[in-house]
């Protein structure tokens, strides 16, 4: 098994030292690899460079439990999750609780702290965002759209004192409650 973490260790140092310019070849999916963004292409074939290398300078196999281990953590790894929170909010209220700057300021702490905090979005919903648009948000005032890691970074989000902090706020300017929604995302395009 010692021998089989060693292996591991070589193919995720292979990853991280080869992956900058293998994404630049080939376009970007969804695996993390030590902070980069690296396709599914890639991993594929530095795995296959790493067994090569293992087994043909040091004579040592790859593994298949080891290989396995490999792909569900980097291969495998949990669709992101779509966050979506669309608030009916008094305006004068806003206006007193939330002059221009408190949201902004909340937002880019939630940014900061928050792990696994890919995306934080806030604002008013558009009513006449082109020529005959049509507003379908039944008295919405305003949405948050944040994309998470995982479900298991949704749920530090929710319960992150920062994030419960702007939840007290916006819910002394709410008309009625909002309404939320979570969603998988599916693998992007390549």
């Amino acid at each position: 098994m010692q021998q089989q973490n060693h292996l591991l260790h070589f193919a995720l140092s292979t990853l991280t030292h080869l992956s900058p310019l293998l994404c630049f070849l080939f376009p970007p999916f969804v695996c993390l690899v030590s902070g980069w963004v690296c396709c599914r292409a890639c991993v594929a074939f530095l795995v296959r460079v790493a067994c090569d290398v293992v087994g043909d300078s040091w004579q040592l196999s790859f593994s298949s439990e080891c290989y396995r281990l490999f792909i569900d953590q980097v291969i495998n790894m949990p669709s992101n999750i779509c966050h979506v929170v669309l608030f009916c909010l008094d305006a004068a209220k806003v206006a007193t609780v939330l002059p221009d700057g408190v949201i902004l300021h909340h937002l880019s702490v939630l940014r900061e702290k928050v792990p696994g905090l890919l995306e934080l979005n806030f604002g008013p919903v558009g009513q006449n965002l082109y020529p005959n648009y049509v507003d379908s948000s039944n008295g919405y005032t305003h949405c948050l759209v944040s994309k998470h890691l995982d479900p298991t970074h949704l749920k530090v989000y929710a319960e992150h004192p920062d994030h419960l902090t702007l939840v007290n706020l916006l819910k002394t300017t709410m008309t009625k409650p909002p309404l939320r929604v979570d969603f998988a995302l599916g693998p992007q395009k390549q």
